[in-house]
């Protein structure tokens, strides 16, 4: 099923950016609070709401073109260095201030890289709390909350802000919109309605055979062929294109609970 009309979702989803949209980034990052850092919750009381920024954003996706661009804690190249980020990361932009664009890090803080480094792609909210659900909203919300844990170490097994794995990672997400999933990716995949290649719709869920002839992985599906997951190889949540050779030969199913 999967194999099948490829080639058309490949056009579809190519993503243009046109001169107007960096504009549409309108928040004036030096007049805004510094947001508080999220606390950590304990390893016996898992709490992802608090793994989470508490303010509310308008963002916008952004990939790094550079490798090694640095996110700073000042719009300032000498600002001290807050993390530096491999070529074709995923980051989420939350305004902009001269030559540089605002970067949401995990821990609520803002970060600044300057914008010859980024291109964007498309624009989410990422807030403390979902959206009341609809039925012409609720993928949408999923999206939004997921964004809300990039950058969040991966870990096996884990489930609170120290680290999550894949399957943990969708099971909280959804968790948050009312909608319990089971614990492992394989077990997942057996909950809610089958979607086919061309119906994917944001919020779906993804399920990957990886090196496997058995379920082993799991994200969920952001439209324009993005896919955000706990990735042991990224080490993080972080974003993935579905067209990539590792993710568009292993994709074996995918579900939506709404």
């Amino acid at each position: 099923m999967y194999r099948r009309n490829r080639a058309l979702f490949c056009l579809l989803t190519l993503l243009m950016v046109s001169p107007a949209f960096a504009d549409r980034l309108e928040i004036v990052l030096e007049e805004k609070a510094a947001p508080a850092q999220a606390a950590a919750p304990t390893a016996e009381q898992p709490d992802m709401a608090q793994s989470v920024p508490q303010t509310t954003y308008t963002t916008y996706l952004g990939q790094i073109v550079r490798n090694k661009a640095r996110i700073l804690a000042a719009p300032s190249t000498r600002a001290s260095l807050y993390y530096q980020c491999p070529q074709g990361t995923y980051v989420a932009l939350v305004g902009q201030t001269g030559n540089w664009y605002g970067v949401l890090m995990v821990d609520g803080r803002i970060g600044y890289i300057r914008k010859a480094y980024v291109r964007l792609t498309g624009g989410y909210t990422v807030g403390s709390a979902p959206q009341q659900p609809s039925p012409s909203n609720v993928g949408e919300n999923i999206v939004q909350h997921a964004m809300r844990y990039l950058g969040i170490p991966y870990r096996w097994g884990g489930n609170t802000y120290r680290g999550l794995d894949c399957s943990g990672f969708v099971k909280a997400v959804y968790a948050a919109h009312g909608m319990a999933l089971p614990r492992v990716s394989r077990e997942q995949a057996l909950v809610g309605a089958p979607v086919t290649w061309n119906e994917l719709q944001a919020g779906d869920r993804l399920y990957f055979a990886v090196r496997s002839r058995q379920i082993n992985h799991t994200g969920i599906y952001m439209g324009n062929g993005l896919f955000i997951h706990a990735s042991s190889s990224q080490g993080k949540v972080g974003i993935d294109n579905l067209l990539s050779s590792k993710y568009y030969r292993s994709l074996v199913a995918a579900r939506r609970s709404v």
